[in-house]
């Protein structure tokens, strides 16, 4: 996400400007630095409704459910002022937002994260048996880590 924060007059601002180049969504989440929630998040406003495999109501769910990983990672930002463990890592991590198969992976580890703890989501991803690539290596190796401490 960019560091500096640009005034508006109420026209149109410059960060509204498409990069040089941006033919696809992809472009505009990497132009941006968009963390794996807020990609998440700005794909399912783009194709809300309009995918065979995902209706309104999906996409919404999907767009709130990512908003509160989002809220939830700010505010542990807020009250611990070095953020540790699972959302630190994946943070750390976040070149993975690229990757079909990073992105199913980290889909399924928050969902677990959210619903039954930081162990078990590290345990989910440590034991992964899917299709990997250089960032899934490197996660399985972060929740490895974790889990022996």
């Amino acid at each position: 996400m960019p560091t500096g924060k640009e005034k508006s007059d109420g026209s149109t601002a410059s960060y509204y400007k498409l990069p040089a180049g941006a033919v696809e969504l992809q472009d505009l989440i990497s132009h941006r630095n968009m963390n794996a929630q807020i990609g998440e998040i700005f794909r399912s406003c783009y194709r809300y409704g309009s995918s065979s495999h995902s209706d309104e109501l999906r996409d919404a769910k999907k767009i709130l459910f990512y908003a509160k990983a989002e809220v939830a990672r700010l505010e542990s930002q807020v009250t611990s002022p070095k953020p540790l463990g699972f959302l630190a890592i994946i943070e750390k991590e976040n070149s993975v937002i690229g990757c079909t198969f990073c992105n199913s992976l980290l889909d399924a580890a928050y969902q677990i994260f959210y619903s039954q703890g930081e162990e078990a989501a590290f345990r989910y991803i440590a034991d992964y048996q899917g299709i990997s690539c250089k960032s899934i290596c490197k996660l399985k190796e972060e929740a490895e880590a974790w889990l022996r401490k």
